[in-house]
């Protein structure tokens, strides 16, 4: 019976080690994966994708203003494309706001690439921007609204198109990281503008194109 007990324990010694041989090889595997690559969120980043309204080409997955006014008044979409067939666009010959919203449920962390063309400004590239704002909720623009949107608490992150760019004809990358997780934010939104809180207002026009919302995990 002792012998029995001997083996019986020696055999469960060696299960034992065979497990923990066995996990250390598995974790040592896991750590020497590659990272995997940020999850790109956004939809149609390319503006290939597209569906009438109004006479016009619009971008699906995007959503286009032009300030209050139902009329659009301009053509969101250009076949001069940074890639593909189309890229996004935004032009007026007046001071009003317009704008392309990229809803991003669930999304309050990460990095925004994208390419950029700046075609003209009347006020050097002041009113040409994009912005990265934080939201309440989680479901999106259809919920609540923007975390205080003209104090200090606002948080929205923005890129100013560079006086020097205007109308040089090339396409330019900008990257933004952001992060809206101090400010309970449940959702952002990727938004190109012309004329939002911008020092001067004016005519202005730009293109862009392959978008890209690399969200945090």
């Amino acid at each position: 019976m002792r012998s029995y007990r001997s083996s019986l324990a020696a055999a469960m010694r060696g299960l034992i080690l065979g497990l923990a041989f066995l996990l250390v090889l598995f974790a040592r595997a896991r750590a020497s994966e590659p990272p995997q690559a940020p999850r790109n969120v956004c939809v149609n980043g390319g503006f290939e994708e597209v569906k009438p309204y109004l006479g016009e080409d619009h971008p699906v997955g995007w959503f286009v203003f032009n300030g209050m006014d139902p009329e659009i008044g301009f053509a969101p979409t250009s076949l001069q494309a940074h890639s593909g067939k189309r890229a996004g666009r935004l032009a007026t010959e007046r001071d009003n706001l317009i704008g392309m919203n990229q809803d991003l449920p669930g999304v309050v962390a990460g990095t925004a690439r994208f390419w950029y063309r700046a075609i003209h400004s009347a006020v050097q590239g002041e009113n040409l921007a994009f912005f990265m704002i934080p939201m309440r909720g989680e479901n999106g623009m259809a919920g609540r609204g923007e975390i205080d949107p003209w104090g200090p608490g606002s948080g929205r992150i923005r890129y100013t198109v560079p006086a020097e760019v205007v109308g040089d004809g090339k396409w330019h990358r900008a990257v933004m990281d952001f992060d809206f997780q101090d400010l309970g934010a449940g959702h952002c939104v990727f938004t190109p503008r012309v004329n939002d809180l911008c020092p001067h207002r004016g005519a202005g026009e730009m293109l862009f194109d392959d978008v890209e919302i690399l969200a945090a995990e």
